[in-house]
Formats: C-alpha cells, sequence, structure tokens
C-alpha cells in the first residue's frame, strides 16, 4: 500500500510539474509590417458642391509597434497585443466643379488586439479574435482658405471671377467634408498564423473591418450614403523576453549543444550598409544606412547607426490637386540587439530602442490657376501654394524596431534583408556586414 502511495505521489508530482511548465506567461515587444491593403468601393455621394466616392487602391496600410502578453497552454494559447502604428485605412475621391483630387488621409492609430489560438505542433499557431482600434486623422484645416476665397468672391465685380472663387471656395468645403467624414473608431477581426523559433515569434495576419472606415457624409445638416469598407495583411514579429531560461539562455546541460556552440567564432564587432525602400510609398523613397554593432555577449550587444531618407513624389493630375514632396530625412539609431537564432551561417537578430530623425523638404500644398483681365484680355496665372512647412526643417524622436536574417557565407561576411518599423512607417531592404 505503502508503494501503491509513493508511486501515486510521484504521477501526481510529475503531472504537477508539467502542467506548470505548460501554462506559462510570455511578455515582450512586437512590430507589426503592413504588407497589402484591400479597398472595397462604395456609392458615390453626390452633393450640391460636388460628389465624394470612395477608390480602391494605395500603398501597406499599417506598421507600428507595441507590446503583447501571451498565456500558453499544451494545445491552446490566449494574447493581448496593445500597439500604436500608422493607419491608411481610406481612399477617397473629390469631384467638383473645379476639378478633381484623390485624397490618402493618414491616421496615427491606438489598438488593442484579443486573441486566441489553437497548437497543431508545439511551434505552430493558428489564432482568432477581435481588434479595437482609435484613430487620430492627420488633416489639414480648410477655413482660412474658404473665408479667403469667400471674400474675394463677395468682392468681385467680374461674374466669371466670383463664379472661379466660389467654385474654389467649394472644392475646399467638399474636401473638408470628406475628411470629417472618416471614422475615429474601428473594429476589426484577425485571423492569423503563426510560428514560434526559441523566443522569436512571428505572425502572417489577415484584419478584416468590422466597421466602415466611412460610412456617410454630412453636408448642411444632410447625411449622404456612402461607405468604405478595408482589410489588409501584416505581419508581427516579437520576441517573448519571459521566462528567460526558456527563451534567451542557452541550455546548460546540453553537451552536444554546447560543444556546437564552442565550435563558432564569437567576433565581438560588426559593421552593415544597408539600402532598402519604404513600405507605403514604394519606388519614391531610398534609404541608405550604416550600422555598427558591439556584442558584448555572444547574443546580445548595443547598435548604434545612421540613415539617410530621400522621399520624391510628383505631381498628380487634377486641378489643384499637383503635390511636389522632397523630404530628406537623416536619423540617428540606437538600441539593442538580440540574436534568438545563431549559428555558424545563419542568424537572425532583432534590434529595439530609439531614432532622432531631422527632416527637411519642400511641400507644396497644390498648384491652382485662375485668369486675369490685363489691358483688355484673359490671363491664364498658373502657381504653387507652400505650406507653412515648405522648406524648413524638425526634429522628431521616436521608438523603432527591427529584423534581420544574416546569412555568412565565411565568419567575417554577413548578407542577408531586414525589416524595420517605426511610429509613422516601415522600410525594408538588403544589407551587407563585415565582422571583425
Amino acid at each position: 500500500m505503502k508503494t501503491t502511495y509513493t508511486y501515486l505521489a510521484s504521477a501526481l508530482l510529475g503531472l504537477l510539474t508539467t502542467t506548470v511548465r505548460a501554462q506559462e506567461w510570455s511578455f515582450g515587444p512586437k512590430a507589426y509590417l503592413g504588407l497589402s491593403r484591400v479597398l472595397t468601393v462604395g456609392n458615390e455621394a453626390v452633393l450640391p458642391i460636388g460628389s465624394i466616392s470612395t477608390v480602391a487602391d494605395g500603398d501597406a496600410t499599417m506598421s507600428g509597434l507595441g507590446a503583447f502578453a501571451r498565456y500558453d497552454r499544451p494545445h491552446w494559447y490566449a494574447e493581448l497585443d496593445a500597439s500604436q502604428a500608422q493607419s491608411y485605412a481610406a481612399n477617397i475621391n473629390v469631384q467638383s466643379r473645379s476639378g478633381s483630387a484623390p485624397l490618402y488621409p493618414s491616421a496615427r492609430r491606438y489598438d488593442a488586439r484579443l486573441l486566441v489560438g489553437y497548437k497543431p505542433l508545439p511551434w505552430l499557431r493558428l489564432s482568432a479574435g477581435l481588434v479595437g482600434g482609435f484613430n487620430t486623422w492627420k488633416q489639414r484645416d480648410y477655413t482660412a482658405d474658404i473665408t479667403r476665397l469667400d471674400a474675394l468672391a463677395q468682392a468681385e465685380p467680374n461674374p466669371s471671377m466670383r463664379e472661379r472663387w466660389q467654385n474654389e471656395a467649394d472644392y475646399y468645403r467638399l474636401n473638408e467634408t470628406a475628411g470629417k467624414a472618416l471614422k475615429r473608431n474601428v473594429l476589426e477581426a484577425q485571423l492569423g498564423i503563426g510560428a514560434d523559433v526559441g523566443g522569436l515569434t512571428l505572425d502572417l495576419t489577415y484584419n478584416p473591418g468590422l466597421l466602415p472606415a466611412i460610412d456617410g457624409v454630412t453636408y448642411l445638416g444632410r447625411t449622404y450614403a456612402i461607405q468604405q469598407q478595408y482589410a489588409f495583411w501584416s505581419l508581427g514579429v516579437g520576441y517573448k523576453l519571459f521566462p528567460l531560461k526558456s527563451h534567451l539562455l542557452a541550455p546548460r546541460k546540453n553537451k552536444a549543444y554546447a560543444r556546437i556552440q564552442r565550435d563558432i567564432p564569437f567576433v565581438r564587432n560588426e559593421f552593415h550598409v544597408g539600402v532598402g525602400i519604404l513600405f507605403e510609398d514604394l519606388n519614391s523613397a531610398f534609404i541608405y544606412e550604416n550600422r555598427y554593432t558591439h556584442y558584448v555577449r555572444p547574443r546580445f550587444g548595443w547598435t548604434l547607426g545612421l540613415s539617410y531618407l530621400r522621399g520624391l513624389s510628383g505631381y498628380e493630375s487634377g486641378f489643384q490637386t499637383g503635390r511636389l514632396s522632397v523630404v530628406n530625412v537623416v536619423s540617428a539609431l540606437a538600441g539593442v540587439r538580440v540574436l534568438p537564432l545563431y549559428s555558424r551561417q545563419h542568424r537572425i537578430g532583432l534590434t529595439f530602442g530609439a531614432q532622432l530623425s531631422y527632416q527637411r523638404g519642400h511641400i507644396s500644398s497644390g498648384r491652382s490657376a485662375r485668369t486675369v483681365l490685363i489691358n483688355g484680355q484673359s490671363v491664364l496665372i498658373q502657381s504653387v501654394n507652400l505650406t507653412t512647412n515648405a522648406g524648413k526643417g524638425a526634429f522628431q524622436a521616436g521608438p523603432q524596431a527591427s529584423i534581420d536574417y544574416q546569412f555568412l557565407p565565411t565568419d567575417r561576411l554577413a548578407i542577408g534583408p531586414w525589416l524595420r518599423a517605426t511610429q509613422d512607417f516601415g522600410s525594408f531592404g538588403l544589407q551587407a556586414g563585415y565582422r571583425f
């Protein structure tokens, strides 16, 4: 009988130990990189001053940084994410008597995700959940333009010029009306497939909007029916900081693993040269950077970098819609670097830190044309409207996170792709490094 009790107690203790190990919490940073956007076209809203319609095109919809907490069981898990991102959930086209123009509004977005998932394999995850977000849209204030044009129209004795000033004022009213239709609160579903490699967690997710980004526009107290639905794909990259022993530190009792680690040369310094482009503005923004990393341990170190970004976008078609911007951004990067995958020829690196950027550019708010009478003849005068920030420089500080893969053909050389997310945009490119 005593032997039976001893056996049962040992079995219960073993089961309890296994359960405690399987039921563990993990926390860490996470970055989301926007991959694509899907927009549906709603009905056109016809107003007395023009029309507003939705457009189905665009770049990546969201890139951002945040943190996650996960509770794991042997075959399922639950996760809570919180992040801040740059979002593009709506495209609009306005058509007035003065012409037409596309609008690509952006918003700073704050969201929380509640996910539950199933694990068909210990490292493979299938997930589903809900995302709630709050958008603070970046919008131009048209009040001064409308007031100025209304005053010109009232003071203009020439009927044709009075009509032209009034049409231009209506154009700005139409843009203002479209901007006010953008929803602040959003609700999305999320479906995803993910994988865990040590402490590294990767998720490919699909987010369809459950609420439209635009649901009607209101002008002079009347609401006109129009909708803009959206959905997007994104890549989530995170790192589980806890428990440290399971995800960050090497096994202490695995002799074969320790022997392999001893065969990998420990090189303390690494210098990289990289080039890339923006996710949100493909083919018009170029990035060049240098990065230096000093490793204090084989898997851990600190890094400093200096990058240069040059963006150029040309005129768009349509009256008063030509926006020409030439932006130069110089950024200093600093952070910590972790290597969750560490072998002689293959490495995955994660970097978390901050960046300080100085931006200087020349940005126009549009172009305009007007006809004036000179010596009894009509003369067309075209002009470019500059914003108050045109030609000015500005500093901006914020967080940044990146992930890169390195292939080492020799112990000194490393090549591979990299991805980065900041509070405003995501970027990707290729890099080559030398270790010494």
